[in-house]
């Protein structure tokens, strides 16, 4: 015989779905991942899913995934991280 659940995992429960629901667990949110305002963009790094944005920590290795979204990484104090990608070229038409 199954017991029913209590009020109170069902309250935890709900709250929990609702959060993931409206994004806040688990996301990245939308916007471009070279601005500083906390936007990301989901990427397949390495084999994982995972969200770029500037400052964050890098590998030199994956420099050509970092690319495809605007970012580079270069070495600083800190160590390698993700920066804007500057386009040095001639300015269109």
């Amino acid at each position: 015989m199954v017991r029913p659940a209590r009020f109170g995992s069902v309250l935890a429960l709900a709250a929990v779905s609702i959060l993931i629901g409206c994004g806040f667990i688990g996301s990245c949110s939308r916007g471009s991942p070279s601005t500083g305002g906390g936007g990301c963009a989901r990427a397949r790094v390495g084999g994982k899913l995972t969200c770029l944005r500037t400052g964050q920590a890098c590998k030199p290795g994956h420099d050509r995934v970092y690319r495809s979204y605007g970012l580079t990484c270069k070495r600083g104090p800190e160590g390698y991280r993700l920066r804007e990608r500057t386009f040095i070229g001639k300015p269109n038409p």
